[in-house]
């Protein structure tokens, strides 16, 4: 009575055995949901490119404390005559949505480690989500526009 994800393809070739795709639940749900109340359908984003800090030393010259997690905001996307957004190249985004980014940019999320794009995925295009960024050595709680 559970669903774990909808199987989309299949290839079939010689030399190619149990090869598959499938879409998970959570996106199943997102479409349908999204579709029934006239949302935009297109993946949503941050509009930023990030960096891992898996380097202990990089860390510490963000001021980063040991315990500390997150990825460095190297450049935000902005469209042609778009305001400046609350993101800003230099902070070190530690949260999104009530989820803590490691240092790879993973969250932990349904008891599993995935990549941060899958919080954003929950979400729409428009929507405003939670952020938890570092900037100049203070921790500030955002709301950011995807």
């Amino acid at each position: 009575g559970k669903m774990l994800a909808v199987a989309h393809q299949k290839v079939v070739a010689i030399g190619v055995e149990n090869q598959g795709q499938a879409v998970p639940p959570c996106l199943i749900w997102r479409f349908l949901w999204g579709q029934a109340h006239d949302r935009r359908l297109s993946m949503p984003s941050l509009g930023a490119f990030l960096q891992h800090l898996e380097s202990e030393a990089h860390r510490q010259s963000l001021g980063l404390g040991a315990d500390d997690q997150g990825v460095l905001i190297r450049q935000v996307h902005q469209q042609p005559g778009e305001g400046e957004g609350v993101l800003c190249s230099g902070d070190v985004l530690m949260g999104v949505s009530g989820h803590d980014v490691d240092n790879f940019g993973t969250v932990r999320m349904l008891g599993h480690r995935v990549a941060l794009s899958a919080v954003q995925d929950l979400s729409y295009i428009g929507d405003t989500v939670p952020i938890t960024v570092q900037r100049d050595g203070q921790v500030q709680e955002l709301q950011a526009l995807l």
